[in-house]
């Protein structure tokens, strides 16, 4: 009985030795992409998109943490509007970014890799002067891709949790297809809210 005992206050020590702050949560913002790879992509412009997700915030010390997060990307991009003809390809992305995330008072800097699973296929869709001309699906030569995210964000205390505020840059390292090299990139603006555990 005494083992026994000795043993549960060493695990039950240990497990405050470690204990962490842990805050799950949610975001919903909008987003910005423009494709890079070919040289036809260079006049790419940007084409608004939305993204949302949940986040979980575990905190190791007062200045870092770690946060994983599930978030859903509807991301659009194409070439710039000339002679009211305008091309958007859209894709719709489910992605896992897993992010160490650095605290300074109410300010936050964070960087991570991201896992990207392209859901259904790409849609390439022309319209001149508003109307559709024609619309196309195409599948791409990868569905899972890998991208980086860095970021910087603002939180500000409200009732139980907190409200955040987050703009962040995503940049796809795995390209959609293999014959032209295009990747997505994406600018976006994010506002949360998180409580603790």
């Amino acid at each position: 009985m005494k083992k026994i005992s000795l043993i549960l206050v060493c695990l039950l020590l240990a497990a405050s030795l470690f204990a962490v702050d842990v805050t799950i949560g949610g975001a919903a913002g909008i987003n910005g992409t423009f494709l890079t790879g070919l040289e036809e992509n260079k006049d790419t412009g940007l084409r608004a998109g939305f993204e949302v997700g949940a986040f979980a915030n575990i905190a190791v010390n007062e200045l870092f943490s770690v946060q994983p997060e599930l978030n859903f990307l509807l991301l659009r991009s194409g070439p710039k509007v000339e002679n009211d003809v305008k091309s958007t390809l859209t894709a719709k992305i489910f992605e896992i970014p897993v992010l160490a995330k650095f605290s300074f008072n109410n300010f936050s800097v964070y960087l991570g890799p991201a896992v990207q699973i392209l859901l259904g296929d790409l849609n390439a869709k022309m319209t001149y002067k508003g109307d559709e001309v024609f619309s196309i699906d195409g599948e791409p030569d990868n569905r899972v891709m890998f991208s980086g995210v860095a970021g910087i964000g603002y939180a500000v205390p409200m009732g139980n949790g907190s409200l955040s505020f987050d703009l962040r840059y995503r940049r796809q390292i795995t390209e959609l297809t293999e014959k032209d090299d295009s990747r997505f990139n994406t600018v976006s603006f994010r506002v949360g809210y998180g409580i603790g555990l």
